[in-house]
């Protein structure tokens, strides 16, 4: 697995969690970081019929784990709704398909008249392949890895590597 070393991953993890969480952070030149602002568009979804229900609803990613993520969003979801997630990278015309669980909402201070939720999600798919399927531990780098880091910060890693190297399609 190939890291472009301007991309820090910054692990959290505490006692309930079984996979750590990382926060997505672009390294400015030796000493400062920043967050890489990654959009995320919402809608329900419904398992059994396999159709989405829901409108489209906006919130903005602010850690990942190799099987779920925490985004923050003004919509109050329920505890067990399927959601299905496009991500949105800086930079990026395409999106990152996702579906999966809320597993828990966390309310947030109210932000003028709307209130904000950070909503947790376990991740079943990443672009219609299975997220537990793509579980592993990276030796070279120390940690677990998966399809879903792969589809941000991976895919960030190239986006930024095209930006520096504008002829260079590799």
């Amino acid at each position: 697995m190939d890291r472009n070393e301007s991309l820090d991953i910054t692990s959290v993890n505490d006692e309930r969690r079984i996979h750590p969480r990382h926060h997505i952070q672009e390294r400015i030149g030796s000493h400062f970081l920043y967050e890489i602002a990654t959009k995320v568009i919402f809608q329900k979804f419904d398992k059994w019929s396999n159709q989405i229900t829901g409108t489209p609803v906006n919130g903005f990613i602010k850690n990942m784990s190799v099987e779920g993520l925490c985004f923050t969003t003004d919509e109050m979801l329920k505890i067990g709704e399927s959601l299905n997630l496009n991500v949105y990278l800086p930079k990026d015309v395409d999106q990152v398909q996702m579906r999966g669980e809320v597993r828990w909402i966390a309310p947030l201070a109210f932000s003028g008249d709307y209130p904000k939720y950070d909503i947790g999600v376990k991740l079943v798919t990443v672009n219609d392949h299975p997220v537990r399927d793509t579980i592993y531990f990276d030796q070279q780098y120390n940690l677990e890895w998966s399809s879903v880091l792969e589809s941000v910060f991976g895919k960030y890693r190239i986006l930024m590597q095209k930006e520096k190297n504008p002829g260079n399609n590799s």
